[in-house]
């Protein structure tokens, strides 16, 4: 796929948008834990997530990325929280990185979260806190406070 086929050129300027969510399930303590991936490549913690193909929905990128990066399939919940932050695009292009964010109920069939070739990620579970603390950049944390606000509602 060329690279111009994720720039999406809007009147502010490149927008390449991506989708991806918090992954959860119940441990075996009853507390909730949250899928996150450590990228030795970027030296650093984050949440499943990719681009949108040409036609896919976020919904539908989130899930397929969640399989894609993990081996784990998952169901949607909620919608969470779009984020917005400077990249250079894959055009060289000074560009905005639009990411939507969904929580995501883990499904428990769908086996154990392992690296899935040709990534390079490693999925791990965290207990909630753990992970609120653990993740690298600030915008997905405020994913995962939201996430630990509606699964908190849930109980």
């Amino acid at each position: 796929m060329s690279t111009e086929e994720y720039a999406i050129h809007t009147a502010h300027g490149d927008e390449e948008h991506s989708a991806g969510g918090v992954p959860f399930r119940q441990g075996a303590d009853g507390g909730w834990e949250i899928l996150l991936l450590e990228r030795p490549r970027y030296g650093d913690w984050s949440l499943p997530k990719g681009h949108l193909e040409p036609g896919e929905t976020a919904e539908a990128a989130a899930l397929r990325e969640l399989e894609e990066e993990t081996g784990v399939r998952g169901r949607i919940v909620a919608p969470l929280a779009t984020i917005r932050y400077p990249i250079t695009g894959r055009s060289g292009r000074p560009t905005t990185k639009v990411v939507d964010h969904f929580l995501i109920a883990v499904d428990p069939a769908s086996g154990p979260a392992a690296p899935q070739p040709p990534e390079l990620d490693i999925p791990h579970w965290l207990p909630l806190a753990t992970a609120q603390t653990t993740l690298t950049h600030e915008t997905e944390r405020a994913s995962i406070q939201a996430a630990a606000a509606l699964l908190a509602a849930a109980q």
